[in-house]
């Protein structure tokens, strides 16, 4: 195999999703799409398959309307058929970084998101001290002074945009304003018409350019 992680939680919603039309179109596999957060990559084998940066790229061209994950979606399509699936341990993770004590021990602790949806680093959860800890053992914490880390964690604080915000009304108000727009852009036809649309206008473009 080329490359091994844990098999992506995205990639088993119900058949004819915009998720399954999406893998099909940037050719990768299903069953055995990985997340990306966590890899173990076999140099010798990716370099017996040619320049990586440059399949990259051509992938990223082919298949450019379609790739939402990026990284994560190129690496699934470029070694399609040589992905191995490695155990949960490995790369244990979850939306609301809920963990307990237990499930943070013996695994790597994945935490995704944008970095203003980092709520894991104020949430309170046992996996909050263990980022802390592992922070200052880093080498972005080992040498910063008290004031500079205390800069740090209300800069993380401030991103905290779903433990902190204002008055209970102002939180309503962004949550109603955005429900509209979720349930149209989140809903699962309305997505599979998008990147069927997409795709299609990118083709076309393509061959009128050449």
């Amino acid at each position: 195999y080329c490359i091994a992680g844990y098999h992506s939680t995205i990639s088993r919603p119900y058949m004819w999703s915009s998720v399954y039309v999406r893998a099909w179109i940037c050719n990768t596999d299903m069953k055995t799409y990985i997340n990306s957060g966590v890899l173990v990559m076999n140099l010798d084998e990716i370099r017996k398959r040619g320049n990586l940066f440059e399949r990259s790229i051509e992938c990223y061209e082919k298949y450019k309307p379609s790739l939402i994950l990026m990284d994560q979606d190129i690496l699934n399509s470029v070694f399609r058929g040589s992905i191995k699936l490695l155990e949960k341990r490995f790369n244990n993770y979850n939306f609301d970084y809920r963990f307990d004590a237990e499930d943070v021990k013996n695994c790597i602790v994945h935490t995704p998101r944008r970095a203003e949806e980092k709520t894991w680093a104020m949430s309170g959860f046992p996996v909050q001290r263990l980022y802390w800890k592992m922070y200052l053992r880093s080498a972005w914490g080992e040498n910063k002074t008290p004031a500079e880390l205390l800069d740090v964690i209300l800069e993380a604080s401030a991103k905290c945009k779903g433990i902190i915000h204002g008055r209970s009304n102002q939180c309503l108000h962004e949550v109603m304003r955005e429900v509209p727009l979720r349930i149209v852009w989140t809903n699962q036809l309305m997505k599979l018409l998008r990147f069927i649309l997409k795709y299609i206008i990118y083709r076309i473009s393509r061959r009128f350019s050449r």
